[in-house]
């Protein structure tokens, strides 16, 4: 995912980029596990080829 999407949600006072980065990705976490979409996110519906190769490099979660 691409946190700095939405990190200028979260104050700027005292924090890093990287520490807002982290609380923006942990807030659309939280949400996505209580609307119940996050287990998609985690575990996408990829051919076996793609999958294959999410193994090996991973995916980008990439929220709506």
């Amino acid at each position: 995912m691409y946190p700095s999407l939405r990190n200028h949600n979260f104050a700027r006072a005292g924090r890093s980029n990287d520490q807002r980065n982290a609380d923006s990705a942990i807030a659309w976490m939280c949400f996505a596990d209580l609307e119940g979409s996050l287990a998609g996110f985690l575990d996408p519906s990829l051919a076996p080829n793609e999958r294959e190769e999410a193994q090996i490099e991973g995916w980008i979660l990439w929220p709506k």
